[in-house]
């Protein structure tokens, strides 16, 4: 018994008719026009990120700190309704609950 790795190229003719060979062949002609148009297309709108993120970077980091304080505060308001004391992970994203105040 032999192992098939491609399929027979009549069976792959037939299953995809005259419209998947014609979108095939479509393609390999059209894909290079596009990707020729698409490319500055890509790049203009990453430099256009960029100088977005550069201007507003201080805004950014006013709301960084800004939420920073609020979780701190929240944390602080947790710790004095429930009694507990919190030990943080080093990335902040777990807290465990680690015994009474």
């Amino acid at each position: 018994m032999s192992v098939k790795l491609l399929p027979d190229l009549e069976d792959l003719l037939e299953g995809l008719g005259l419209s998947g060979i014609a979108t095939i062949v479509l393609l390999s002609v059209i894909l290079p026009g596009v990707s020729e148009v698409a490319k500055p297309i890509a790049k203009a709108t990453i430099k256009r990120g960029i100088i977005l993120y550069e201007k507003n970077k201080g805004a950014i980091a006013k709301v960084g700190k800004a939420w920073g304080e609020i979780v701190a505060e929240a944390r602080a308001e947790f710790v004095e309704e429930q009694g507990v004391i919190l030990e943080s992970t080093a990335d902040s994203s777990e807290v465990a609950l680690i015994g009474e105040a």
